[in-house]
């Protein structure tokens, strides 16, 4: 059965205006209006996927996950990265009769992002 992601009140108003086009969560949704999702360690969803968040800035992305997840923010477990998984899609809102046909599974992917060294 579908499940669909819910957002916030300010994330659906970033995603009507065309600012955000991918969401982070801790567990895999089969959303119908995901095309396509990601394994991503969460600070690098802070410091290099924050714009497509919605976000101005990495600090933003922050306050947002805190204010969401009662205050926290953590990037390691045990010495080892914290991944999320980003659902990439047009996220605004279909009917449930749109919801109730489109049935399927999303490929999903492990993505690493690395620093330059300098």
């Amino acid at each position: 059965m579908p499940e669909l992601l819910n957002f916030t009140k300010e994330n659906q108003e970033l995603i009507n205006e065309g600012r955000k086009i991918c969401t982070a969560r801790r567990e895999i949704y089969n959303d119908p209006r995901v095309t396509w999702v990601v394994r991503v360690r969460l600070i690098d969803v802070r410091n290099h996927l924050f714009e497509m968040e919605g976000y101005g800035s990495p600090e933003e992305f922050e306050r947002v996950w805190r204010g969401i997840h009662r205050g926290h923010f953590i990037t390691e477990r045990k010495g080892k990265p914290v991944y999320v998984y980003v659902h990439f899609g047009d996220f605004r809102t279909p009917s449930m009769s749109v919801v109730k046909r489109l049935k399927r599974q999303i490929p999903i992917q492990d993505f690493e992002i690395r620093e330059e060294k300098k």
